[in-house]
């Protein structure tokens, strides 16, 4: 029923009518400069924190290859990485195979790719697999050459008797640009889930699934979920910075993306790991969070599904 440049005032006279019939009333229109101001978000750096759910954006069907592996006659470089068994060719499957009973598992790339990123916008990997998981490709390149979790796109993955084909978007990451260098393919087994509990609750992680970055928990935050009302804090965005402030019990905990450090209560303190991004969201060292803000009735459990 708000004054409209369809109908004016038109809905709110005949409220008025009814309820206050009688009384003498003049419609106040907003001037210009007053228009404008009501039209703009105060203060103006505040934006919501939220998943750019990216890979919506991508018509996959338009797109052309860089460069590619059919693996029609050969492996074409590629190599066996670590936790895979029984790694060969197949050629009646035009396909790189292998078996694992580790949870976590990866073929390699050829190194030294040097191609080109200029207008990537997605990595397309064909396969199949006998158990639900997660797909991760990392990267590196010739400004970037380190393996590391925020050098990183997943994709959930579901059994299948048949190839699917999954498509990794690639505009979130700053970092892959110039010359690809070389790509690691991990498949992660379900073989456990991440839980919070506290005083008999339990808080379930939904669309974004934490990440074991070589023994350092990261979990990306995801204000609908409620994370951190969970964990009784509260949380500002900035998003001019890419920095969450933390408070809880009278303390603030500011972490940035891409640093490894954090200010608790304006006390530089470092962290395990670089404060990472996933879909727009932040990936935080959870561990480090509950300890520097001294969050002690809320614990990180692992329960084993295989």
């Amino acid at each position: 029923i708000m004054p409209s440049g369809l109908h004016g005032f038109d809905y709110l006279d005949m409220v008025r009518e009814v309820f206050a019939p009688d009384n003498e009333y003049e419609n106040l229109v907003p001037t210009e400069s007053q228009q404008k101001r009501l039209g703009t978000l105060f203060p103006q750096e505040r934006k919501l924190l939220r998943a750019d759910y990216r890979s919506s954006t991508v018509a996959y069907d338009s797109l052309e290859p860089i460069v590619s592996w059919s693996f029609d006659t050969s492996a074409e470089g590629w190599s066996q990485g670590f936790g895979l068994s029984e790694y060969k060719y197949d050629s009646g499957k035009g396909a790189i195979t292998g078996s694992s009973k580790e949870s976590d598992f990866s073929v390699m790339s050829p190194d030294n790719l040097s191609v080109s990123l200029a207008g990537a916008a997605a990595i397309k990997i064909s396969m199949k697999c006998d158990t639900d998981g997660r797909l991760e490709v990392f990267y590196t390149t010739n400004e970037h050459s380190s393996f590391i979790q925020d050098q990183s796109f997943n994709v959930a993955i579901k059994k299948s008797d048949d190839f699917v084909d999954y498509y990794l978007p690639v505009g979130e990451k700053s970092t892959f640009s110039g010359t690809l260098k070389q790509l690691r393919v991990e498949l992660l087994g379900e073989g456990e889930i991440y839980r919070l509990t506290s005083n008999g609750q339990t808080f379930d992680f939904n669309s974004f699934k934490p990440v074991d970055d070589n023994g350092v928990l990261m979990v990306p935050f995801d204000p609908k979920t409620g994370m951190l009302t969970f964990m009784s804090c509260g949380y500002e965005w900035v998003d001019a910075e890419d920095t969450i402030v933390i408070s809880h019990n009278g303390h603030t905990l500011e972490l940035r993306v891409g640093s490894d450090s954090a200010l608790l209560d304006g006390n530089e303190q470092k962290l395990s790991r670089a404060v990472g991004s996933v879909d727009g969201l932040p990936l935080l060292p959870i561990d480090d969070v509950m300890s520097l803000l001294a969050i002690d009735d809320v614990s990180v459990v692992v329960e084993e599904l295989r």
